[in-house]
C-alpha cells in the first residue's frame, strides 16, 4: 500500500491507496476547505508517521498547492481578457491539425494573450516535465537570451533537440508535445535570461 497525506490548517490525516491503481482517493474529514493536493505533490512518509511529518515538508506541499491554485486562477482571469488573436490562432491550428512552432506572432500578441500562453505553459511544464527534468521552466529559459531563443525556435527540429539536450530524461514527453511547442516558444522568449521576467514554475 502507498500512503498519501492531506494537509489541513493545523493537522494532517493519512489515507491509503492501492499502489497499482491510477486513481488516488483522499478522505474529507470536515466541511472546511482543505488544500487540494495532487498525487504527484504528496509527501511520501511512512505509514503511521503522519503526526511526525516535518513542518518543512508540510510547508513545501502547501506552497506547491498555492502556486498551482494561483496559476489556475490567473489562467481563468486571462481567458476573460483580450485574447481574440490567440483564439484565432488556436482555431487555425486545430482545423489544419498543424502546430508550427512560430504559430504565434509575438508582435501581435496582447499582454493578456502572453500571460495566458505563459501561464498555460507553466502549468504544463509543472505537470509533465518538471520532475523528469529536475529543474524549473525558468531554469530552462535561462539557458539562452531572447535573440538566441528566437533563432532556436524558428525550427521545430532544432527546438526539440535543444529541449532534449537540456532534459534528456524528458525526451519521450517532449517528442509527444508537438501541440505545446508554439507555447514553449513564447515562454522561452518571454522568460529568457535577458528578459527581466521570472516564471513561477
Amino acid at each position: 500500500m502507498s500512503l498519501g497525506v492531506v494537509i489541513f490548517s493545523s493537522y494532517c490525516i493519512a489515507t491509503e491507496a492501492s499502489s497499482g491503481k491510477s486513481k488516488f482517493s483522499t478522505e474529507t474529514v470536515s466541511e472546511d476547505s482543505p488544500i487540494a493536493i495532487q498525487k504527484s505533490d504528496i509527501v511520501a512518509i511512512k505509514q503511521g508517521a503522519c503526526a511526525d511529518t516535518p513542518q518543512k515538508e508540510i510547508k513545501q506541499v502547501k506552497d506547491k498547492a498555492t502556486k498551482k491554485t494561483k496559476i489556475n486562477h490567473a489562467i481563468k482571469r486571462a481567458k476573460n481578457a483580450d485574447i481574440g488573436y490567440y483564439k484565432s490562432v488556436i482555431k487555425t491550428m486545430k482545423v489544419n491539425a498543424e502546430y508550427p512552432v512560430d504559430a504565434f506572432d509575438l508582435e501581435k500578441l496582447s499582454e493578456d494573450e502572453r500571460n495566458l500562453i505563459t501561464l498555460k505553459t507553466q502549468r504544463y511544464f509543472r505537470k509533465k516535465l518538471k520532475r523528469k527534468c529536475g529543474f524549473t521552466g525558468q531554469y530552462f529559459s535561462d539557458k539562452h537570451t531572447i535573440d538566441e531563443w528566437e533563432k532556436i525556435t524558428k525550427s521545430k527540429d532544432q527546438m526539440v533537440s535543444e529541449m532534449i539536450k537540456h532534459c534528456p530524461k524528458g525526451e519521450d514527453i517532449i517528442r509527444k508535445s508537438e501541440k505545446w511547442l508554439p507555447y514553449f516558444r513564447v515562454f522561452f522568449i518571454e522568460y529568457a535570461n535577458d528578459s527581466g521576467n521570472k516564471a513561477s514554475c
